[in-house]
């Protein structure tokens, strides 16, 4: 299963950093969620996780200042 959400774009000028708000979002399963963490740590590419209760996301801004979000719900 693949996932995809659309939010307005957004950028760190009109985000508080992490804001919920406006992004672009991919849910993907546990596996490549902690393989996209690996790799931004990896790339020192910084990044924040919220625990979601109900799921896991990560977060990051494109060199475009755009956010994106890397969701699993696959948790416990």
């Amino acid at each position: 299963m693949f996932q995809i959400a659309l939010f307005l774009p957004g950028s760190s000028e009109t985000l508080r950093p992490y804001d919920l708000n406006e992004h672009f979002a991919v849910r993907v399963d546990r596996a490549n969620f902690e393989q996209a963490r690996r790799e931004l740590e990896e790339r020192d590419i910084p990044f924040k996780v919220w625990d979601h209760t109900i799921c896991l996301s990560l977060y990051l801004f494109d060199p475009d200042e755009n956010q994106i979000e890397v969701t699993t719900f696959d948790v416990g």
